[in-house]
């Protein structure tokens, strides 16, 4: 039998069409699988049944929860049963400082910066009180809060903490806390004591230290068309003069280069002063 190429291509269209066609109609007979059928189809239970059972008057592992964190029912009973443990002990009150410590009894989740955060209950408080950095204000107040200790680190806040023995005080304060929680009194007393002594000892350095006058370089970014002289008043008014000034023009911004002098502790407010200005864009020194 001979076959032209017209006869052999329309042959052809006919079987693909045909075939196709009934390709797609299985196709479409049949389910689609995904993952978790697959899953589900796989699940026999004899993982779940190897998990330990809790005993009883213990903890137990808590119930699955839709939720993406556990209850504050929960916290208040694991903060009741550590109440419990520390009674049995003759302790009245404590102080967690712990980042895994503080998210386990209060549910308070956060992150540890170089700002120092800690957590503290009497015997008879319902509500926990904190001590917090202002960053993360609404992450303790919307949770589980009794009251607490704001401080911000920014001498422009309101609460401001400031001083060379900040961190180091703060941390004191909360070992005191600790040491009076327990019930070491005399330990307190001799700790308080010892903390005024360097406080109030290492107050005339610090004052002297921050009194020293030095020169400092700092680069001062403004809109375009500022006037220095906007600035200058503002400059001398917190005790800091203009030894040398270069001026920069940009497209985006007129920068001043200027090399000041004064007291080390007015720099920082100076700074912070003009950071408020409508017309600063930046202002950094070295």
């Amino acid at each position: 039998m001979k076959m032209n190429r017209r006869s052999w291509v329309k042959g052809a269209g006919l079987l693909g069409t045909g075939f196709l066609s009934r390709v797609d109609k299985v196709a479409a007979a049949q389910k689609t699988p995904n993952l978790r059928d697959m899953l589900r189809a796989q699940a026999t239970g004899a993982s779940e049944k190897l998990f330990v059972k809790p005993t009883p008057g213990e903890e137990g592992p808590p119930a699955p929860t839709t939720a993406d964190r556990l209850t504050l029912d929960w916290n208040k009973a694991t903060v009741k049963r550590f109440k419990d443990t520390l009674a049995a002990r003759d302790i009245q009150a404590f102080v967690v400082r712990d980042p895994m410590n503080i998210m386990y009894l209060t549910g308070y989740w956060h992150t540890t910066t170089e700002r120092p955060q800690a957590t503290f209950m009497n015997k008879d408080d319902a509500d926990p009180w904190f001590m917090y950095p202002g960053l993360d204000r609404d992450s303790v107040t919307t949770w589980w809060f009794g009251s607490g200790r704001m401080y911000f680190d920014f001498l422009h806040g309101e609460g401001a903490v400031v001083g060379l023995t900040t961190a180091a005080t703060v941390w004191v304060v909360a070992a005191v806390g600790t040491a009076v929680g327990a019930g070491a009194f005399i330990d307190a007393t001799g700790g308080t004591a010892l903390i005024m002594l360097v406080l109030v000892g290492l107050r005339p350095f610090e004052q002297r230290l921050a009194a020293k006058r030095r020169r400092v370089r700092a680069t001062l970014r403004v809109k375009p068309g500022s006037s220095f002289d906007d600035f200058e008043p503002l400059i001398l008014a917190n005790g800091v003069h203009v030894f040398s000034r270069k001026t920069f023009e940009h497209d985006t911004d007129r920068t001043f280069e200027l090399e000041l002098i004064g007291a080390t502790k007015q720099f920082d407010i100076l700074c912070d002063r003009l950071r408020t200005e409508k017309d600063v864009i930046s202002i950094t020194t070295e």
